[in-house]
């Protein structure tokens, strides 16, 4: 009981300042809404984005791990699988998008769309009760996924049948495939269509893996945190971290491919109205965020995860995690940022607080799965019993 006790403890602790952040990202949302309505919407939105794509990566991930097997799986599944179940708090959390499109969205204002000819020609799809149908249609199906995915894989594991583990794989593997799509088609309606008169068919992809980066490094910091010195001591904790490290190297590696792709595109084919895109993100301060973005958020994680001793080294693992983490949090801004202040590059105080605050609640509610998890003797990393095996899970 002594032991079980302990080992919860720095999850205790960290999901108090979680809940913490939470209540301070409430008081800042008050006083953002006070001041500025239209503000208060476009700060929301980004920390309701970033969070939303980390539970779809967590979701993604889940069934990534039942395709192909593994060690680094079997480590962080505990921690993906309380990441996607925090879609109906994530669900919640659309309320006040939902309620804010027409600050938000120029197709959702009817004076805006009147005046604009090609608004008139999208309105049919870009319309705000067809655009809160489809949220829902695709908050449903994420649901269903996580519930599907996890019980049937939790059933699996408990009755230990061959036959039952082989739908789990199958399941996924078309769960992989609609969690792709219906992310991308949300990331269109609830980021790209800021403008709507330029499009891309990379941009919803680029959105959803990069909650499979954020997702990952949330899991390589709750492990190189939450791991009780007896499993950090095991040789096997060493070889998970590696396999932990290679794999956020090969998603950096994939969302960089897919943004440089999208921006190759554009600038090869010199057409104004696609070139506008990124005209708006090397101007007026957005070209210092971007720079940072290309030497914080790839060059530096790559260069650093190609060492094996920064892999296998929890604190400079974790080091690399948290800067992956945070410089996704600032694509995002820059992502769609010049969408929402045309007038400049702006991040104010309202931004980082509603982000720190939605993060808050969601880390909370996670941390609380998480725990309920371990507790029920799930999550090899986190309990004071090294891994048996390390190497990818065949059959």
């Amino acid at each position: 009981m002594t032991s079980s006790v302990n080992r919860q403890t720095p999850i205790d602790r960290w999901q108090k300042r979680a809940i913490v952040a939470g209540v301070v990202g409430v008081i800042v949302c008050a006083i953002a809404a006070a001041l500025d309505l239209e503000m208060f919407y476009r700060a929301y939105l980004i920390g309701f984005l970033f969070w939303w794509t980390a539970a779809i990566g967590c979701l993604g991930l889940v069934m990534l791990h039942h395709l192909v097997g593994g060690t680094w799986g079997r480590a962080t599944r505990p921690i993906f699988e309380s990441g996607a179940e925090t879609m109906l708090l994530v669900a919640v959390l659309f309320v006040p998008v939902g309620l804010g499109v027409a600050y938000l969205y120029p197709w959702a204002r009817p004076e805006e769309v009147a005046a604009d000819p090609l608004l008139q020609m999208k309105s049919q799809y870009l319309n705000v009760p067809f655009m809160l149908g489809r949220a829902a249609a695709f908050f449903i199906v994420w649901l269903v996924l996580a519930v599907a995915v996890i019980r049937m894989a939790a059933r699996a594991r408990r009755l230990e049948k061959s036959a039952r583990r082989r739908r789990v794989p199958r399941l996924s593997a078309g769960g992989l495939v609609l969690l792709v799509l219906t992310a991308s088609f949300a990331a269109i309606d609830w980021a790209m269509s800021l403008d709507p008169h330029w499009y891309s068919t990379i941009y919803g992809i680029l959105v959803a893996i990069g909650g499979a980066v954020a997702a990952l490094s949330l899991a390589i910091l709750s492990i190189t945190a939450f791991a009780p010195q007896a499993v950090r001591d095991a040789e096997t904790f060493g070889q998970v971290l590696h396999d932990l490290g290679n794999l956020l190297l090969a998603f950096l590696m994939l969302w960089t491919y897919f943004g440089f792709s999208q921006f190759l595109i554009i600038y090869s084919g010199n057409i104004p109205e696609e070139a506008i895109f990124y005209v708006h993100r090397l101007e007026h301060g957005w070209q210092w965020l971007a720079l940072a973005i290309v030497v914080l958020a790839f060059a530096t994680p790559f260069a650093m995860l190609l060492s094996r001793d920064n892999k296998r080294d929890p604190a400079r693992l974790a080091g690399i995690a948290a800067l992956v983490f945070v410089m996704q949090w600032v694509h995002l801004i820059w992502l769609i940022g010049p969408s929402l202040h045309h007038e400049g590059m702006i991040v104010p105080w309202a931004e980082a607080g509603i982000f720190v605050g939605v993060g808050g609640f969601w880390l909370a509610v996670a941390m609380s799965r998480l725990r309920k998890r371990i507790a029920a003797g799930e999550g090899e990393l986190l309990l004071n019993e090294p891994i048996a095996g390390v190497g990818v899970e065949h059959g």
